[in-house]
């Protein structure tokens, strides 16, 4: 429709005879251009103004956008703030948390204790696929330490170890 009223207007402007397609004959010809003029002018009023409406609609609709990618924006960040939150908490927990440690990176610390046997007991993970606790520490008048399985060394198969947690603190009322 738009291309008919813009055609019929740029051939009014050129003072185009004889009759050219007029909007309100449907496809027929006014004997004049004096007659179709006020068609013609109807009619592009017509439009610019469905157009204008557009116009507007399409400036609501880009304002409810832009606040809907505001709001996403903020959710956007929000995610991101609680993703970094839960992250810092899950690595805090991990930490925390007693790690395996291999027998190849590291052994337990030693105490050394003249008067008295110094063993302490360690969680470890064996070649045969157990864990229990183990003594680790060194007999008086002995060099290295070593984990103990009460009837002697178990360094062969022991893989990795990691410290007992602390025991329960009991609650005074």
């Amino acid at each position: 429709m738009y291309e008919r009223i813009v055609k019929s207007l740029r051939s009014c402007m050129r003072l185009e005879e004889p009759a050219f397609e007029c909007i309100e004959m449907d496809g027929g010809c006014c004997d004049s251009i004096g007659r179709c003029i006020p068609h013609l002018m109807d009619k592009a009023a017509d439009a610019i103004e469905e157009l204008s409406a557009i116009r507007e609609e399409q400036k609501a609709q880009i304002i409810l956008m832009a606040a809907e990618i505001e709001e996403l924006k903020t959710y956007a960040e929000l995610y991101q703030s609680l993703t970094d939150k839960s992250q810092q908490t899950a690595r805090n927990l991990l930490d925390a948390y007693p790690k395996w440690i291999p027998v190849t990176e590291r052994l337990p610390e030693q105490r050394i204790n003249q008067n008295t046997l110094d063993f302490e007991y360690v969680l470890c993970a064996t070649t045969f696929g157990d864990v229990r606790p183990y003594k680790y520490g060194r007999r008086i008048g002995q060099g290295d330490a070593h984990f103990w399985n009460g009837a002697g060394y178990a360094d062969a198969y022991i893989t990795h170890w990691m410290p007992l947690p602390e025991p329960p603190k009991e609650e005074k009322p």
